[in-house]
């Protein structure tokens, strides 16, 4: 089994979710911030815009509140032990016959993790 090209999918895998988490908060900020400046165009004088202000923070609040921000720290972990085993696999030729077990053990280990979430 080649657990280098695997491990380097790991990483892949763990950066484009990063991403997706940071987009996602990024545009509810965007949509947050529109609900306010909207709010206050349309909010010229009759005195609505700060319950609309207090509407549109507490919906940001709400969604922001469901994404799982949360989940960035461990996946970066996961990607810091994933480099490490790739970098280990594409110099596993060099390794001693034991630290190659030991290694694979190891990786087998990280592989039934993977397949637990």
């Amino acid at each position: 089994m080649n657990f280098a090209s695997y491990f380097e999918d790991q990483i892949k895998i763990q950066q484009h979710a990063i991403r997706s988490y940071k987009w996602s908060i990024a545009i509810l900020a965007l949509i947050g911030i529109g609900i306010i400046i909207v709010s206050l165009i349309i909010d010229t004088a009759k005195g609505f815009a700060p319950d609309l202000i207090k509407i549109g923070g507490g919906a940001f609040t709400a969604a922001l509140a469901t994404l799982p921000y949360k989940e960035i720290a461990p996946r970066r972990e996961r990607i810091s032990c994933y480099t490490h085993l790739h970098e280990s696999f594409e110099d596993a030729e060099k390794l001693p016959a034991e630290e190659l077990k030991q290694l694979v053990q190891v990786a087998l280990e990280a592989m039934k993790e993977n397949m637990k979430r």
